[in-house]
């Protein structure tokens, strides 16, 4: 004890420096250790960038895919399906559509829409059917017609009778997705 009373202050100092070295060093060891991984995460960065970039063009890319779909969600198929039938290039008008489900394959459901014409005694030209069948498939990508039966109008017909252009129609169309979509 008597030789701490006796130290200088230059004494304390040099003390107090030695004994606070081993701390400090330690503290600077952690730092250096903290840098070198900061380092290493600044090095990902560009390729990060450049990952980000591509993800979000393709986002972008299917965005666009989806706003183009007009079928948009299931729910409204019936509607996406009257909206086509009205539409002034397609002219059939009222449509009676008939929902079913089937599914093919575990995992898979094919919503399957049976579409006739309301009137069955309205006639339909080759070029009205032709653009509602073309209308459907062209403004949904998940929308295919699967199935389509074309009848002449006029029930009765001879062999040797020249038909008009007057036809009736049965389509299916039909959307298949992953199950619970």
């Amino acid at each position: 004890m008597s030789m701490l009373s006796t130290m200088s202050f230059p004494r304390w100092m040099i003390l107090s420096c030695a004994l606070a070295t081993p701390v400090l060093g330690w503290f600077a060891w952690q730092k250096t250790e903290r840098l070198k991984e900061l380092e290493q995460e600044v090095a990902m960065v560009p390729t990060l960038v450049r990952e980000i970039q591509t993800k979000a063009i393709q986002l972008d890319t299917l965005q666009k895919q989806i706003d183009k779909d007009k079928l948009g969600k299931l729910d409204k198929a019936e509607l996406y399906i009257q909206k086509i039938a009205q539409d002034g290039r397609v002219n059939i008008g009222d449509v009676k559509i008939s929902p079913d489900k089937d599914y093919p394959t575990k995992g898979v459901v094919d919503y399957e829409f049976l579409i006739k014409p309301s009137d069955q005694k309205r006639e339909y030209n080759r070029h009205q059917i032709a653009n509602f069948l073309f209308k459907l498939e062209e403004e949904s990508r998940r929308v295919r017609v699967t199935r389509v039966e074309i009848e002449p109008s006029t029930r009765r017909v001879r062999a040797e009778d020249v038909l008009r252009d007057a036809w009736t129609f049965e389509v299916t169309a039909t959307s298949r997705q992953k199950e619970g979509e």
